[in-house]
């Protein structure tokens, strides 16, 4: 019975003293519950630490280029506009564009350079010559051989800020030679006055120009001479502006 006693007594002490070991040689911590720092203490955390936190808590971190997401939940400074209060989870990632909106078209309109003149004037000039209304006069001027169509041989070039009060325009009949068929058309400030005669003419060209007055000078055919050589005239006639139409000086052909 003591034999008994003693091996179980031993067993026991055995048992204890393997327990008692395990404990000291494990190497462990035993985990404890944290503490929160005392009043006016801090603490500091890494770089990795407080982005990892930021982003989980969702306390203000800002996602915008420009602005740094701190621990404490600050919310970053968009570019452009005050962040609302509450959480800052993207305060500057959308409002990077703000203010870039445009405030306007561009350029002012231009002015318009043609205000008070007639539809003749254009393209900077008082007269301009490729003007839908000067083409749609010329349509109804006839050239007496059957309204083959009219070129444009010269016109007064005044700038559109410079008219003078008497323009003109010269034309030929398309294909023209020596003899062939012309007319002078006059305008006062963009608008079209008439022609120089009722009826075209040949021979005929312009040799003077004043701010008020045009002269023309007429030839005609008086025998057999060649058509490239007339020897009627010349005579000169000039077409002045006298305030509210056109007078003629001058003499005219005879066939007139």
């Amino acid at each position: 019975m003591f034999h008994k006693r003693s091996i179980l007594a031993g067993i026991l002490g055995a048992l204890v003293l393997v327990t008692g070991c395990g404990a000291a040689d494990s190497g462990t911590t035993p985990t404890v519950a944290a503490t929160a720092p005392a009043p006016g203490s801090t603490t500091s955390a890494s770089p990795a630490t407080v982005g990892e936190t930021a982003a989980s808590s969702g306390a203000g971190a800002s996602s915008g280029v420009g602005n740094s997401g701190a621990a404490g939940g600050a919310a970053g400074t968009p570019v452009a506009d005050t962040p609302s209060s509450g959480s800052g989870g993207n305060a500057s990632g959308d409002t990077g564009s703000a203010g870039s909106g445009s405030s306007g078209s561009g350029a002012a309109p231009a002015p318009d350079t043609t205000a008070g003149l007639g539809p003749a004037a254009g393209n900077g000039l008082c007269l301009d010559p490729s003007s839908p209304a000067v083409w749609s006069i010329l349509a109804g001027v006839d050239d007496g051989i059957g309204n083959v169509g009219w070129a444009i041989r010269e016109a007064s070039t005044d700038p559109i800020d410079a008219c003078p009060d008497l323009s003109y325009l010269q034309v030929d009949v398309q294909y023209a030679t020596a003899g062939s068929p012309t007319q002078i058309l006059f305008f006062h400030h963009g608008t079209y006055l008439g022609t120089g005669t009722a009826a075209a003419t040949s021979y005929t060209s312009v040799i003077d120009v004043t701010p008020d007055a045009v002269t023309a000078r007429y030839r005609w055919i008086v025998g057999d001479e060649p058509f490239s050589s007339p020897q009627g005239g010349p005579s000169t006639v000039t077409y002045r502006w006298n305030g509210s139409g056109v007078t003629a000086e001058g003499q005219f052909p005879p066939y007139l």
